[in-house]
């Protein structure tokens, strides 16, 4: 027998979880709260989807953290699909091609409770996350 086998793993959690999705259109600059009920982590680093609507750069940033640094990707192409890890470090694109040049390094992340995100540029964002809750 010849063939191939694919198998897709994800992570083992101890606790439940509940899953996070929010999705955001940014036309130049947006600002608004997204609430992350977190029972056992303190930070919470998202995988991010980006799909520009036309080219430039765009930077996320969680003001609700002092010290954070804005995630600034750049050199962006209209309807480019990018996605990114921010817990493995890992940029691709739709063709599952490296991007990892394309970011300043600086991963994003939720804390836990209330979060004030601001996303200057232009592009439809969306945050995805995997949150452990407790029963």
């Amino acid at each position: 027998l010849k063939g191939m086998l694919i198998v897709e793993f994800q992570p083992y959690f101890k606790h439940p979880i509940r899953k996070l999705k929010k999705s955001v259109f940014s036309n130049g600059e947006i600002e608004f709260l997204l609430n992350c009920d977190s029972s056992y982590k303190d930070l919470i680093y998202p995988i991010i989807k980006v799909e520009p609507t036309g080219k430039g750069k765009l930077e996320i940033k969680n003001l609700s953290i002092a010290d954070s640094e804005p995630l600034i990707i750049n050199d962006l192409e209209n309807e480019e699909k990018l996605i990114i890890d921010n817990n493995i470090y890992l940029v691709v694109n739709d063709k599952e091609q490296n991007m990892f040049h394309k970011v300043n390094r600086e991963w994003f992340k939720f804390r836990a409770g209330k979060n004030k995100i601001r996303i200057i540029g232009n592009a439809k964002v969306e945050f995805l996350a995997n949150i452990e809750v407790r029963v």
